[in-house]
């Protein structure tokens, strides 16, 4: 992954829920998948019905690695700990992703979900909020979500932090899709060519200049040492 981007390997946020709580905002990784099942048990059925638009009683290990084994460019994915009071990673709370449309690549299709015990606190606005942040390191300029048409607390989501949101409805299913906010910063991209091209400009005007200003024996030594040929000893 590319060091520019603030949502790198690396990257983790503490954020301090209450008086007790701690929770760490980090990237999903392959070693996430028992995490992951973990919180998927812990889900009611209104909760997975809500998030997968249809009964769902298992994860598979497909699932699982689909779910976890992503390249954080196309598929991001992005999770919520809740960390113990030594601020070792307890359990997964929630879980966001968005993954690029095929053939539109300023477009993603975005997927959240809170534990039921952790509803209620913020955590889904939270998490949008970093989704599309990230997004927008990543090129992307429009959501897409989808979502059964009853539910209307994503509805509300999306309204309170996605600006521009349109809003349609097809056999009881509700899809949403908002353009992002251009972002505040974009990340500088370099060609290794310009650099290098850079690099030999800067070289010759430095040549020129010791050319120019230097005089007396060190400026003949000078122009000995540049019009001598290359002589190999052997």
């Amino acid at each position: 992954m590319v060091n520019f981007l603030k949502f790198h390997d690396s990257f983790q946020e503490v954020v301090v829920l209450d008086t007790t709580r701690r929770i760490a905002i980090r990237l999903v990784t392959p070693h996430d998948k028992a995490l992951l099942q973990q919180g998927f048990d812990s889900l009611s059925d209104e909760s997975r019905l809500r998030r997968f638009m249809a009964e769902k009683r298992f994860l598979s290990q497909q699932e699982l690695v689909y779910f976890t084994e992503v390249d954080q460019m196309d598929h991001f994915a992005l999770g919520m700990v809740l960390l113990d009071e030594s601020g070792n990673e307890k359990e997964g709370i929630a879980i966001g992703r968005f993954i690029r449309l095929p053939g539109d690549a300023e477009t993603a299709e975005v997927g959240l979900t809170v534990a039921d015990s952790m509803q209620g606190h913020g955590l889904g606005q939270l998490l949008l909020e970093r989704l599309i942040s990230a997004a927008q390191e990543r090129g992307i300029k429009r959501f897409r979500f989808e979502c059964l048409a009853y539910n209307h607390a994503m509805k509300q989501l999306v309204l309170k932090v996605c600006k521009e949101a349109v809003f349609r409805y097809d056999e009881g299913v509700m899809i949403a899709e908002a353009t992002l906010p251009a972002p505040s910063w974009v990340p500088p991209v370099y060609n290794p060519l310009d650099l290098m091209d850079g690099a030999v400009r800067q070289m010759q005007s430095m040549l020129s200049d010791a050319l120019k200003y230097q005089s007396g024996v060190g400026m003949d030594l000078l122009r000995q040492s540049l019009d001598a040929p290359f002589k190999l000893k052997l």
